[in-house]
């Protein structure tokens, strides 16, 4: 396989899928996909997987598998249109599966690219993917009928068509490459702020309202354990894990535990009530931060629920997402146990 091959195999199906199919003998291009697959990983989404790995890095027990395997979510496109584009070609037609998806790396790749320079893609931000995969279905749907599969059929393209798929290609290269290189240098001077706020790392100044009145600061964190949950009412996940937080606050409130929620709604005027509406009717017991977004950012919270256990003012354990009551209990008593 060499690379003017490659390139004219990429610059082809972009621009004349129906000729590249027919100039194409069986077997041609067995290994684009892994190479496709690279690309897409390397040249359109370093930025997510560089957050699943810093967040891995950061997290503990199941929560760093959980990170490590939300950063693979990158990845969730290319397998959904991978199978979009088997079902349309068929699944004894590999190599032509993965060529079809060039055009869902060159949409992702010039998002990211366009979102680097100032000029984002309006509209949800998965946009690009989906129309990216409506992009490879289509030209799937396009080459069904000139795909060869007979190799004394194949009808090589002439020079000229050579030459454009080769400039196409090498463009699509150069996209991919800048894309990457926009990616790297925003990693490399926000890396050590990627994750969130983790073991080792000070807590900086700040004050958040109760619900019911008065104020936690970073002052109140510096005498025994506390336990500060971000959460919002439409967290379903949230509202799963309430219960077990029940339990901790009557487990380990009475040997020094304070647990704290931290809700984080979007600000609107039915906010308070509708927090306070979710506290009785969850009965929770524990008292309720109010976060216009000072703390979310100084936790550097992403996702919802994020938990953080602190001891005298150190970040000891921090889990994202999901965690178990077993977990939770085991590094409270350990931090107890300190005294």
């Amino acid at each position: 396989m060499t690379v003017l091959a490659l390139l004219q195999r990429y610059g082809g199906i972009l621009v004349r899928p129906r000729s590249t199919a027919r100039s194409l003998a069986p077997g041609v291009g067995a290994g684009d996909g892994l190479v496709l697959l690279l690309l897409y990983g390397l040249g359109a989404k370093l930025e997510p997987l560089a957050h699943g790995v810093a967040d891995f890095q950061a997290s503990q027990g199941i929560s760093a598998v959980l990170a490590l395997a939300l950063g693979l979510v990158a990845y969730l496109p290319w397998v959904l249109t991978t199978l979009l584009v088997e079902f349309t070609l068929g699944r004894d037609r590999l190599e032509r599966t993965e060529l079809c998806k060039v055009p869902l790396v060159v949409c992702a790749a010039a998002a990211g690219l366009a979102d680097h320079l100032g000029a984002p893609m309006p509209g949800p931000v998965y946009l690009p993917e989906v129309l990216g995969a409506a992009w490879a279905v289509g030209v799937a749907a396009w080459i069904r009928a000139d795909i060869v599969d007979d190799e004394s059929k194949a009808v090589p393209l002439n020079a000229r068509l050579r030459t454009l798929a080769s400039v196409v290609g090498g463009l699509f290269l150069i996209l991919l490459g800048a894309n990457a290189t926009a990616d790297a240098r925003y990693l490399s001077e926000r890396w050590s702020t990627l994750a969130p706020l983790s073991v080792g790392e000070p807590i900086s100044p700040f004050t958040a309202n109760l619900v019911d009145g008065g104020s936690i600061s970073r002052d109140d964190l510096g005498d025994g354990v506390h336990l500060l949950v971000f959460w919002t009412t439409w967290c379903g996940v949230c509202e799963t894990e309430m219960p077990s937080l029940v339990e901790l606050h009557r487990r380990y409130e009475p040997l020094g535990l304070k647990i704290i929620a931290v809700n984080d709604d979007t600000d609107e005027p039915a906010r308070l009530g509708k927090v306070k509406d979710y506290r009785d009717g969850h009965s929770l017991p524990f008292p309720i931060a109010i976060d216009h977004g000072a703390l979310r950012t100084i936790f550097r919270v992403r996702a919802f629920p994020h938990t953080v256990l602190v001891r005298d003012q150190q970040i000891r354990f921090m889990h994202q997402g999901r965690v178990l009551e077993s977990t939770l209990a085991g590094e409270i008593e350990s931090l107890l146990a300190e005294g």
